[in-house]
């Protein structure tokens, strides 16, 4: 893997990129990580959006996604759902999930909605910091969400500001 984290391509995931998907969850999550099943859904027949981070200098098939994120998107609805967010431990705090964010807001404004919502762990002190810093706004406590019994914040952005 290329120690240069602004290298990274950001693309759309395709279904070719399932194990790769597979696996960069693994190094980067101890629970609530998507099954396989679910992943081949989430590509082929949900209404999503999943955007990953490629390095192209990779020379071993494992090394080559370093992040993803994935925004659900509904039919008549102004609202889009950040699902998951993820970037690979080598390549953190280099800007690389602010640069998801960014694409994944301008994807679900691409796809007519106004709000992003996301749950994050309340323990997740990083992610609050970051989605915070994305202008993302508490708004209710969610108990009970993760596998570890944790809770959740969830957080909203009104994106209506980015269509102008």
């Amino acid at each position: 893997m290329s120690s240069a984290s602004d290298v990274l391509a950001l693309r759309p995931a395709v279904l070719t990129d399932l194990d790769a998907l597979e696996e960069l969850e693994f190094d980067c999550f101890d629970s609530d990580r998507f099954s396989r099943r679910r992943w081949r859904y989430l590509l082929t027949q949900a209404h999503a959006v999943t955007l990953v981070l490629e390095d192209p200098q990779a020379v071993h098939d494992d090394e080559r996604l370093q992040g993803y994120a994935m925004v659900l998107l509904r039919t008549h609805s102004r609202r889009a759902l950040l699902h998951s967010l993820c970037v690979h431990p080598q390549v953190r705090r280099h800007g690389q999930a602010m640069r998801l964010l960014a694409a994944c807001e301008a994807q679900a404004v691409a796809e007519g909605a106004d709000t992003l919502w996301l749950d994050v762990h309340v323990d997740n002190h990083a992610a609050l910091r970051l989605y915070q810093r994305c202008g993302y706004d508490r708004y209710s406590w969610e108990d009970d969400v993760y596998e570890d019994g944790g809770a959740a914040w969830r957080m909203e952005k009104h994106l209506a500001h980015a269509a102008a």
